[in-house]
């Protein structure tokens, strides 16, 4: 959600052809995102009228992460998660804010459509090399990879042994 946010470039800086300017061209392109993980007790059409631990567990994320000047985080049940992925969490950000918005972009279409490196470069018409500069060297793709799937793990084992797996 993030990569296509950040992958956001005003029209104006398009027709200039400022493309690889600083990321502050697209400051305002961004999300805070806290994931709730728990129990939910009732769910309405509005998430701010549903209930449950999930979603208190989120809200109090989102009011520490605007606090602490911060953009992504996680909270669990699980104590011994949350201090592994409030660690995870916090690198990734910082990945994430380096991101040029075409770096950005070819993390979203990597991430979302599982493209390859040569099928994103022909998709932005560059050569592969230069494909993998923005994507690997910049966007530090194989970390990003890393942080999903260690977060998919903790999860799924976590959710599978409820709470009683301490990877």
């Amino acid at each position: 959600f993030r990569a296509r946010l950040r992958a956001y470039l005003p029209q104006s800086a398009k027709k200039e052809n400022k493309i690889n300017e600083k990321p502050i061209l697209n400051a305002f392109s961004d999300a805070r995102i806290a994931l709730g993980i728990g129990n939910i007790g009732s769910t309405n059409g509005k998430v701010i009228e549903s209930q449950g631990e999930a979603f208190e567990n989120s809200g109090h994320l989102f009011d520490r992460l605007k606090k602490d000047s911060k953009r992504l985080g996680a909270v669990t049940p699980w104590p011994y998660v949350n201090k592994e992925l409030e660690v995870e969490c916090s690198l990734a950000d910082a990945v994430i804010d380096r991101w040029t918005p075409s770096t950005a972009e070819a993390v979203f279409y990597h991430l979302l459509y599982n493209e390859n490196q040569s099928e994103l470069a022909q998709r932005f018409s560059i050569s592969q090399p230069a494909l993998r500069k923005r994507l690997i060297v910049i966007g530090n793709m194989n970390s990003i990879n890393l942080f999903i799937g260690r977060f998919e793990q903790l999860i799924t084992d976590n959710i599978r042994t409820g709470g009683n797996s301490e990877l």
